[in-house]
């Protein structure tokens, strides 16, 4: 089959009650608007069709240019959200906000110890974030977890008349807590003797094996992979993924250039970095540096320089050329420009308007971000 000129995009989203075809609704609607400003001859309907996949079947949207190249443009997303569901309690998540705190702390202070360049910048932006020379900007997270324990410890001590007035709003705020943030502590568990390590190993092989078919597919010369939020994480884990098949030789040699941009928005990767290089001590050189090596897409290198045993990394940047394209705006707490990876373009979202209540689910209507993707990788 003679390969043609089009182009996909495969859209991860973020944490949520995401229905299926939900994020190729959020998402298309506005990059279209933005695609036919280019292409005014484009077709006025785009086409819904079906690809025939292992026990199911995929539905994309394929838009005609009307021009040579790029000929059409398929739209694809990567549906993930029922797979963690009921899979994490309340009490879970609380826990999780404690050891999150105490573990990026730790990992902040190695990572700042290794780049002191970085430290600097850190200061110099947030001086309030430092105890000297320590990073505690993660500490609201272990005094949230302590006092949503002490509020439910409060409540057991309350008359039942109490609690049935307050019932119905904990019961929605531990069902909203879950829905969310459960997401998260399924994701960023690493721990292979972990109950949710199955189910994380299930959502980011699938996001694989997405990217992997669309390589595989010769009617594509270009792929760009685009997350928003908890879905940058799975982006960059499944391209971290096949680079490793690329080196490995289970995926053939052809397809390489073929993944040619990543977009994330609304990314929480530098603050859930430490998930994906465990705490090590300072005498575990070797360990240290397989860990690094192994998440090695796009990462900051480690200094080795005083390191009496080194190791030379054999995984080779496959995906170099990947064009990494980040958008983050200042009332978003979930993201920020990411400095702990080697990102092509960090973008500052300069929207006044946009509230820290809303802010995380505005980067879906903001056009500009779909005319820098046009532009950067359809024109």
């Amino acid at each position: 089959m003679e390969k043609s000129n089009s182009i996909a995009i495969l859209v991860i989203h973020g944490i949520g009650e995401q229905d299926p075809f939900e994020t190729l609704e959020n998402f298309t609607g506005k990059f279209w608007d933005e695609l036919k400003s280019y292409y005014p001859q484009m077709a006025q309907r785009g086409i819904n069709k079906v690809k025939a996949r292992d026990k199911w079947t995929q539905n994309y949207i394929s838009l005609n240019t009307g021009v040579e190249y790029p000929s059409t443009v398929d739209i694809y997303e990567y549906f993930w959200a029922y797979k963690p569901q009921g899979k994490v309690k309340f009490n879970e998540v609380v826990e999780w906000l404690v050891k999150t705190s105490l573990g990026a702390g730790k990992f902040y202070k190695q990572y700042f110890n290794e780049h002191p360049e970085k430290r600097k910048k850190y200061k110099e932006a947030a001086p309030d974030m430092f105890k000297g020379d320590d990073f505690v900007k993660y500490g609201y997270l272990q005094y949230i977890g302590w006092a949503i324990r002490i509020l439910s410890w409060l409540v057991s001590f309350m008359p039942t008349n109490l609690k049935w007035l307050i019932s119905p709003p904990l019961k929605w705020f531990e069902q909203k807590a879950i829905d969310y943030l459960g997401d998260v502590v399924v994701y960023t568990t690493t721990d292979m003797k972990s109950p949710y390590f199955a189910t994380r190993s299930e959502i980011l092989y699938g996001a694989v094996e997405e990217i992997k078919t669309l390589m595989l597919d010769e009617r594509y010369n270009k792929i760009v992979v685009v997350g928003h939020s908890l879905g940058s994480v799975i982006a960059y884990d499944a391209l971290n993924r096949i680079n490793h098949a690329l080196n490995l030789g289970t995926i053939k040699p052809k397809p390489i250039g073929t993944i040619t941009g990543l977009v994330t928005f609304g990314s929480p990767l530098d603050k859930v970095a430490f998930f994906f290089s465990e705490i090590t001590h300072e005498e575990e050189e070797l360990r240290r540096q397989i860990l690094a090596h192994y998440h090695s897409f796009r990462i900051l290198p480690i200094d080795k320089s005083k390191m009496r045993h080194q190791l030379e990394e054999s995984f080779k940047p496959m995906l170099k050329d990947v064009q990494w394209i980040n958008y983050w705006h200042p009332n978003d707490k979930v993201s920020g420009p990411l400095d702990f990876y080697l990102v092509d373009d960090n973008i500052e979202v300069e929207e006044k308007d946009w509230t820290v209540s809303h802010a995380h689910n505005n980067y879906w209507k903001y056009g500009k971000m779909y005319k820098d993707i046009v532009e950067r990788f359809f024109i």
